[in-house]
């Protein structure tokens, strides 16, 4: 009796660490004894906080009770659907029409009458504040907004379009020495492709598991 008390408290403990909660609600039997046809809840369905909110139902089958068999099926169902996300327009700033910007920004830092000299932090961040008001109400009204194409790869930066320069300069100069098979120029080259592909793919997983 000792023994199964400690395996009890071992499980007990495990879950609370992990920060498991109780997906099966509590008075549903999950198991009914052979020999004496008592009912007993025996099977629980721990899943952890995060995903407690995302469950939509979760029961067992009695309809669906194999014979000769004590354990009852159960079935959880979880609300898996992804959200969609906003898309949000930028700035095209190649269709801007940088006169009119430079003008509306001009009037808008003549209105500011910062002083050369700030006394005090706060008061230099509260200048900062509004240049950068000025700044974002300028690019809001006077810069045409963009909205992103569907193949537009998300995960991509400029850092990858330069890595991506870089491995086509190695390839032309692994190209020339193609006769040369010991030359050390072919293993960097393969060093240089093995790096820009985990770049890729950190950049991708990290957007997804940002977005997600």
């Amino acid at each position: 009796m000792r023994a199964n008390l400690k395996k009890a408290q071992y499980l007990i403990n495990t879950a609370t660490d992990l920060d498991l909660q109780m997906a099966l609600p509590k008075g549903i039997p999950s198991l009914c004894t052979l020999s004496t046809s008592n009912y007993t809840r025996s099977d629980n369905v721990l899943v952890s906080s995060s995903l407690a909110n995302a469950v939509m139902h979760c029961n067992t089958m009695p309809e669906e009770w194999p014979m000769r068999l004590d354990h009852m099926a159960i079935i959880t169902q979880l609300d898996t659907s992804a959200e969609a996300q906003p898309v949000t327009p930028h700035p095209n700033y190649r269709l801007a029409d940088w006169k009119k910007v430079r003008e509306r920004l001009a009037a808008k830092l003549e209105m500011l009458q910062s002083g050369e000299t700030f006394h005090m932090e706060a008061e230099f961040f509260t200048h900062l504040d509004r240049l950068m008001q000025a700044i974002t109400d300028t690019v809001d009204d006077l810069i045409p907004k963009l909205k992103p194409a569907p193949f537009h790869k998300c995960w991509w930066s400029r850092e990858l379009d330069d890595r991506c320069r870089e491995v086509l300069r190695v390839a032309h100069r692994v190209y020339g020495r193609r006769s040369e098979p010991g030359d050390p120029t072919h293993q960097s080259s393969w060093d240089q492709i093995r790096g820009t592909h985990q770049s890729f793919d950190i950049s991708r997983s990290t957007v997804i598991w940002h977005m997600g």
